[in-house]
């Protein structure tokens, strides 16, 4: 329980905050007039994956020890 509440949770909640501004500022490069080649369009794209996956594994644990009533 302590792993969970004072490293993992915080470790997330980070993940997400700087998940946000990547995002932003992938669709801003990508909605830009300047030519991209396509390994410049996919790697970000792959490395944005684990955080909404981790936010799913989240929820799951979440949810399993917190039932909806």
């Amino acid at each position: 329980a302590f792993y969970n509440v004072f490293i993992y949770l915080p470790l997330v909640a980070l993940a997400v905050l700087l998940w946000i501004p990547a995002l932003v500022f992938y669709i801003l490069c990508l909605r830009s007039a300047v030519p991209k080649a396509l390994i410049k369009i996919i790697a970000p794209a792959v490395l944005l994956l684990p955080a909404p996956y981790e936010l799913i594994w989240v929820e799951r644990w979440y949810l399993r020890w917190h039932p909806l009533v």
